[in-house]
């Protein structure tokens, strides 16, 4: 019963993460800011500093960090989306 459990606990965790990493997110990134999340985008994928990602991404909310994501999936650089979305 124990291993039956684990098995399907392990399961439900590498679907969630396959379901995070296609939507630009880590798995602990539910606990985070949207700015800490928005620089680890800008730093880890347009490779820019943290001052610079901390001045791009000052005041961004969840709304605009879920938009933000949602252009770079059409393929749109992290700097552009977050642009479009900000306005």
């Amino acid at each position: 019963m124990k291993k039956l459990l684990g098995i399907v606990v392990l399961g439900l965790l590498s679907v969630s993460s396959l379901n995070f990493q296609s939507s630009k997110a880590g798995l602990l990134d539910i606990f985070k800011e949207p700015i800490e999340v928005c620089m680890d985008i800008l730093v880890s994928e347009y490779d820019s500093s943290e001052s610079y990602a901390a001045r791009r991404c000052k005041g961004i909310n969840k709304g605009e960090l879920a938009c933000m994501k949602r252009l770079m999936k059409d393929d749109r650089s992290p700097l552009s989306s977050l642009r479009r979305c900000k306005d």
